[in-house]
This record gives C-alpha cells, structure tokens and sequence, in this order.
C-alpha cells in the first residue's frame, strides 16, 4: 500500500511535504546500504507508528483525565481562554500554555504510550558495579519507574500535574526516571512535535465543550496494579538467536539505579 502511495505521488504530484521529504532523501539511501524501496517503507511506517499511535494513545488518556478531574479541566480552559482570547490558537501561544504542559505531562507519566525502552550494548561496560557485557538487551519498564512512591512520592499513583510546575527536574528524586520520550542521546526526536499534536489537540475541545467534558461512568486501572516487580529483577537478557540468557539479580534499588543511569548512557543503541 506505501509503495502504491509513492508510485501515485511520483507520477502525478510533487507536493512539499513530508512523505516527498522521505522520497528526496530515499535518492541517496543506497550510500547507507539500504535499499530505496525498504528505506520509504521503513520510515513511511516509523511515522505511522511512532507518530500517530502513540500520540492518539496520549490524547485519548489527556482527554480522560481531565474529564475525570474538572477542577484541572477548569483550570487549563481558563488558561487557554485568557491567552488565545478571541484571536485563533496559534503555534507561538503554546509555549506560554503552563497547567496544559503540566497536565500532558502527568498524563504520560502514568500512562505512557510506550511501556518498555530496549537498549542493545555495543561495549561493556560497568555501571555501579554491575558489569553489562557486549550484546546484551536492557528492557526498560517505563510504568515501573514513573509510578515508583520512591522516586515520585505518596502520591505516585495518583492523577497531580501540580508535580511538574516546577519542570521535570524537580518534579521527582530522579529526573532520569521520567522518560515517556525516551532519554539520552537516542531520545525521541518527535518528542517537540508531539507536544504541540497533544495541545492542538486537547485546545479546540476545551473550548468547544461549554459544560465540560465529563464521563457518566469510568474507571481506571493503574499500570502498576497489573505490573508486578519482585525483590530480585533480572533485566539483562542476550540476542534472541542465542541458545543461553545470562541473567544479572539485584535488588529492587539496584535495579532502578541501573536503568535510570543505563537509559541516559551513550554506549547503547535503541532497539526497533
């Protein structure tokens, strides 16, 4: 279906816009050692999964929420309202958009539309005390780490943008620990692009909605009451082809140590 889509934009259009941005730089692909036709679908895909479904999983959750919170929904439509004001919501007033920000951002932490991060190492190393050896896979529990009382207090499980008005970096005892987007130098570079699709989102139904967007009846379940995490995590495992799994046990707290560091580590590679 992709390679019809580009056939048909090849023939008769030459529109400036994203997919013809892939099909421009698809040209010199061949230098890379991929293919021109897996090059386009393999991005052409990247974009549609990575992009929109994670980003609608977020919207749908932000929209929830604050249908669960009307005190938050108040608060964010009276910011809206008082910065756009009769003029049309433009890209330059998002960033002044602080409880919106806020309120996104509790979404993802306890709803991440990712649940686990891979890690491939290319080198071994030693992060504390803990060998990690060429090849190994790190996978990442997110919702474990967003939801841990430890990092993010009492109140961990519970719906508190107010968290975050100071930033991610005092918002918890560990900034490394939030990372809906990933983290480090292989961090989502959509992440910008999502925030402004999530507030585009979120904005026109806001104000369209005069007496709020409510549910008759809903009910939530938090990730971490189906995620179970026992004392001893084994969180290293080797190449699927590989007849062996070399597993490393540590304690609760040497886990959440070793992923918070590891994930912000350049001596990894993400994983597809």
């Amino acid at each position: 279906m992709i390679l019809k889509v580009v056939k048909q934009r090849s023939e008769v259009s030459h529109e400036k816009d994203l997919l013809q941005m892939i099909l421009q730089v698809a040209e010199t692909s061949g230098e890379n050692g991929l293919s021109h036709k897996k090059f386009i679908i393999d991005n052409c895909k990247t974009i549609f999964i990575a992009a929109y479904e994670t980003t609608a999983v977020a919207a749908t959750w932000s929209l929830m929420l604050l249908a669960l919170h009307p005190d938050w929904q108040a608060r964010v439509r009276a910011e809206v309202l008082e910065i756009c004001g009769d003029k049309p919501l433009h890209a330059d007033m998002l960033p002044s958009m602080k409880v919106l920000t806020m309120v996104i951002q509790e979404v993802m932490r306890l709803y991440s539309p990712v649940f686990f991060l891979a890690r491939e190492v290319f080198e071994t190393i030693t992060l504390k005390n803990v060998v990690i050896p060429k090849g190994v896979v790190i996978q990442i529990p997110i919702p474990f780490l967003h939801q841990d009382p430890d990092i993010w207090g009492p109140d961990a499980h519970k719906f508190n943008p107010e968290r975050f008005a100071n930033g991610v970096l005092k918002a918890c005892n560990s900034p490394q620990a939030y990372m809906p987007f990933g983290l480090g130098p292989r961090i989502c570079v959509g992440q910008h692009l999502a925030m402004t699709e999530l507030k585009h989102t979120n904005i026109p139904l806001l104000i369209s909605s005069q007496r709020g967007l409510n549910m008759v009846s809903f009910s939530v379940c938090g990730v971490c009451d189906f995620l179970s995490v026992k004392s001893s995590s084994s969180v290293l495992e080797t190449d699927a082809s590989t007849s062996e799994t070399p597993c490393i046990e540590l304690s609760n707290e040497e886990f959440k140590t070793l992923v918070c560091n590891f994930a912000s580590s350049s001596t990894c590679k993400a994983l597809p």
